[in-house]
């Protein structure tokens, strides 16, 4: 009885806080958009404090059965089964040592989900992995009373801040749910596409209350289409657009058709607002359930029945032999994992330039060469270890994620008031050390720059990216 209470609490436990993060990756903008809104930065706070404290708590939940399991004596073979529930929970640890140490946290692994990191991604892939051994552990392993006693209390502890984070992220929900945004100019969840010539659509726009109108809905006079700041980067003059029928403060006219401004943005808060909303829900139901689950356990492990039943009686394995042979086991499972990784196929690539940037001095080209231009170009150098995994998964989503967001040797793609906008953002970034990133310093230090060097490279992209 006690195994299934664990494994129940596990689990939910587990699931609560994958719910918790995920949402708060898919719905990230969310934040900004109720950033004013009473009590919401305090209830998010507290949520991501409690998620933090019970992960930690579910991690020596989980370690309390698999440390036992892994000593157990056992024949090579079954003791890299044993060994694995252990194993994983390191690797689940260590994604959490490289997201607190900034490896792996820029760049995106899958395409076009903001947050999901090379350390995201790991992570949350050694912990799911990590709950399915160590419950099949918990229902397979023999284990003591006291294993099973310490897993139970440390997950009635555990409880505890799994609880407050779904209570925090229910009024989180409730608060998005009562209150409107705090930027004005979002329109309502349902605008007009932009007509074929570029021109947002003349008319009256919905607040999300139904009310008012949005600045984002109106176009000039000429018909030129005036898009609202936030209007997607790189759109093209001329384009419309899309008519998925959720833009961000469409309107109900007329679209007209202008010479070629950029319509407003396509795809609006309303799906992030409903992505928050059932994921705040579901990590809520997940946290009772965790709680129930635990509040069970510790019932049947202070019923009189079970506190009277003496310790069943075992043999004390050799502590000492037991460990150098979960040693060896881990490094064999080490092996195996690198071996695996090396089967994922990571893409390499340099295409054809298309509008190079004109440089106005050798000094600036060489240290853009250093500092940007292996990531934010096509002159990508690619290193020995680009072609070894774990490294090249990293490398890899630096370059993909930075070239879709700014790519230098593909300046002629790119509209008028986008290029403009490139020294100003590119001199923010190396100002406050956000660009190049510290996982990217640490495998290319001659990347890292001065402050004379970087002021220098500063003046010298506002010279050469303002021809």
């Amino acid at each position: 009885m006690l195994r299934r209470y664990f494994m129940l609490g596990l689990v939910f436990g587990v699931l609560t806080l994958l719910a918790f993060f995920v949402t708060t990756l898919l719905s990230g903008p969310v934040g900004f958009l109720f950033g004013n809104a009473a009590g919401f930065g305090p209830s998010r706070n507290v949520a991501q404090i409690a998620a933090l404290l019970a992960g930690a708590g579910l991690l020596v939940a989980a370690a309390s059965v698999a440390v036992p399991t892994a000593l157990q004596p056992a024949g090579w073979g079954r003791k890299l089964v044993y060994v694995l529930p252990l194993y994983l929970l390191g690797l689940t640890l260590m994604g959490i040592l490289l997201s607190f140490s900034g490896i792996g946290t820029v760049g995106e692994v899958i395409p076009n989900l903001m947050g999901f990191t090379l350390a995201t991604v790991w992570t949350a892939a050694a912990a799911i992995l990590s709950l399915i051994a160590v419950a099949v552990a918990a229902s397979r392993v023999k284990l003591s009373d006291t294993t099973l006693r310490t897993a139970i209390l440390a997950l009635g502890v555990t409880a505890v801040p799994i609880l407050v984070a779904g209570l925090a992220m229910l009024v989180s929900v409730v608060i998005v749910s009562t209150t409107t945004p705090s930027l004005p100019n979002f329109g309502g969840p349902g605008g007009a596409a932009g007509g074929p010539g570029g021109a947002a659509a003349v008319g009256k726009a919905t607040t999300p209350s139904g009310e008012g109108a949005s600045a984002a809905a109106k176009a000039t006079a000429s018909g030129t289409g005036a898009g609202q700041a936030g209007a997607p980067a790189g759109a093209q003059p001329g384009t419309a657009a899309k008519a998925s029928g959720q833009g961000v403060g469409g309107g109900e006219g007329r679209p007209q058709q202008g010479p070629g401004g950029p319509g407003g943005p396509g795809g609006g808060f309303a799906q992030l607002v409903n992505v928050f909303k059932i994921g705040g829900g579901l990590t809520v139901v997940l946290a009772l359930l965790a709680l129930g689950s635990t509040w069970l356990g510790i019932r049947v492990l202070r019923s009189p029945a079970l506190m009277a039943r003496a310790p069943s009686p075992s043999a004390a394995p050799d502590v000492t032999l037991e460990a150098g042979r979960v040693v060896f086991s881990g490094i064999a499972l080490a092996v195996l994992t690198v071996g695996a990784m090396q089967l994922v196929p990571v893409a390499r690539t340099n295409p054809p330039a298309q509008g190079a940037v004109q440089w106005d001095s050798p000094q600036t080209e060489a240290l853009a060469k250093r500092a940007c231009l292996d990531c934010h170009s096509n002159q990508t150098e690619w290193p020995w270890y680009a072609s070894v995994a774990p490294a090249s998964w990293l490398l890899a989503s630096h370059v993909t994620t930075a070239r879709a967001r700014l790519n230098l040797s593909e300046l002629a793609t790119l509209p008028a008031f986008r290029k403009s906008q490139i020294p100003s953002s590119m001199a923010m970034r190396i100002r406050n050390g956000t660009m190049p990133p510290s996982d990217y310093l640490m495998m290319h230090p001659q990347a890292r720059l001065s402050d004379a060097e970087k002021q220098q490279l500063i003046q010298g992209l506002q010279a050469s990216l303002s021809r």
